[in-house]
């Protein structure tokens, strides 16, 4: 059964009364205003007082009126039986839009031709990769080349790396810049983000993982990164049989979702280290590296 509630049954002209407007620019809270809307858009912000002119008045005391967020990591078209509930959790806490982050050929398809679920009012799909790039199609430099054709081709905003060597992520990376279609997602343990913010990488998801990003910003950095072994992709079975993509995807499906789940005890011990020899000077050059190469970082 859906648990999806419609979050707008007052439509057309509504005042928000005596709310606290918070303007994210700045960090500013300008308490007592009205927030003035016509057919769900705001069209004017005023201090409190506004004649209501036949609006619908909804008193706003106590309350903070902020500009509707965007979740740029999340995994909401992974449970199809169950996205209408996701939709009314995020729009419960604020959330109008989201990128999709382990997206597939088959949603792509969808989304071209309109049949995603949607329910009214639901948030936005901003942005969707295609299938996450792995052993499976992305297992050698060439694999990984075709797969952001392949991509490109589908209609992807963008390529997310999920399990990937140096090889194979630098490949991909490349053929996206030709292509014009972002690359982000997970680097290699063995990729210095400083090299790939200058390779052109869009964001580096879980900031690494693991302590690539974090031994950049060690005044130990050679020992951080000697101490992190590379993580290494489970055993995979070598089935040929039809599913058996599909069957061998659900074994690595949480370390690739969620990496933080498979952190080791040697990767423990090399984030201990980073985080005692942590260097502000090295911290802020990445910083305005990564600002000069408008790499993103998404923490989740």
């Amino acid at each position: 059964m859906s648990r999806y509630v419609d979050p707008s049954p007052v439509t057309g002209r509504v005042v928000v009364r005596d709310v606290t407007v918070v303007d994210p620019l700045d960090g500013t809270a300008t308490p007592g205003q009205d927030v003035l809307t016509e057919n769900g858009r705001i069209t004017a912000v005023t201090a409190t007082g506004t004649p209501a002119d036949g609006r619908h008045e909804v008193d706003g005391r106590g309350r903070f009126g902020v500009p509707a967020y965007m979740d740029m990591h999340l995994h909401a078209l992974n449970t199809p039986d169950d996205v209408d509930g996701t939709y009314a959790l995020l729009l419960a806490n604020g959330i109008a839009g989201f990128r999709q982050m382990s997206g597939s050929r088959a949603l792509l398809k969808s989304r071209r031709e309109g049949t995603l679920p949607r329910p009214t009012g639901a948030p936005d799909l901003k942005a969707t990769a295609g299938d996450l790039l792995t052993p499976f199609n992305a297992g050698t430099a060439d694999d990984a080349v075709r797969a952001v054709r392949e991509q490109h081709r589908d209609g992807a905003d963008f390529v997310k790396a999920g399990m990937t060597t140096r090889a194979t992520f630098l490949a991909a990376l490349g053929e996206a810049n030709r292509l014009g279609i972002r690359l982000g997602g997970h680097l290699p343990a063995d990729l210095d983000p400083r090299e790939a913010a200058r390779g052109g990488v869009w964001s580096i998801e879980h900031l690494g993982p693991g302590v690539t990003v974090f031994a950049a910003a060690s005044s130990r950095e050679a020992e951080v990164r000697a101490r992190n072994a590379t993580r290494r992709l489970p055993p995979l079975p070598k089935l040929r049989f039809p599913g058996a993509e599909r069957l061998v995807t659900k074994l690595i499906k949480g370390m690739v979702v969620n990496p933080a789940t498979h952190t080791s005890a040697h990767e423990a011990h090399a984030y201990e280290l980073a985080d005692g020899s942590y260097d502000q000077e090295k911290a802020e050059e990445l910083a305005a590296l990564f600002a000069a190469h408008t790499t993103w970082q998404c923490p989740p």
